[in-house]
């Protein structure tokens, strides 16, 4: 490169004329909830329309299974996407980056609302590289039963 090509490149990149990398276009999160109980059923039971989740849950004890939630929310890289699970608790999905074999690196929270002091708090937080089309799930107490929200993101 000569100094002329090179004056003019440097020249250019500091008034902005070079574009930026292209930011992957955003994701696709969609999430069930689920209230998972044991009733004392003899086979599982789950809730009509829940067919498609069944094999995240076979190795829980629990044998029945209602539909809390459902949601499917576009996610801009590096902005958080809110879907509700409840009133009072929320997941909240922040894609951070692509990686080069494909796979998607997010920021995951659950927030609830604390019952005593009536504050939201993070009930969970985590950083996982997922791929996509492929689901993951997360369980916590939830009264007497269990809640499972079940997450899998599509580029």
């Amino acid at each position: 490169m000569n100094l002329l090509t090179w004056a003019v490149c440097l020249t250019m990149t500091a008034w902005g004329a070079v574009p930026a990398s292209p930011q992957p276009k955003p994701v696709s999160v969609h999430m069930v909830a689920l209230k998972a109980t044991t009733e004392g059923r003899p086979q599982k039971h789950f809730e009509a329309g829940l067919e498609s989740i069944q094999k995240e849950v076979a190795e829980l004890k629990c044998d029945t299974f209602t539909r809390v939630a459902s949601e499917t929310r576009s996610a801009p890289y590096k902005q958080e996407a809110k879907l509700s699970i409840t009133p009072k608790c929320s997941l909240y999905v922040t894609p951070l980056a692509k990686q080069t074999d494909g796979r998607i690196k997010l920021d995951i929270r659950i927030e609830a609302v604390d019952e005593k002091s009536g504050k939201s708090k993070n009930a969970l937080r985590s950083t996982n590289v997922v791929v996509p089309g492929e689901k993951f799930k997360y369980r916590m107490k939830m009264d007497q039963a269990e809640l499972v929200v079940i997450v899998d993101v599509s580029d």
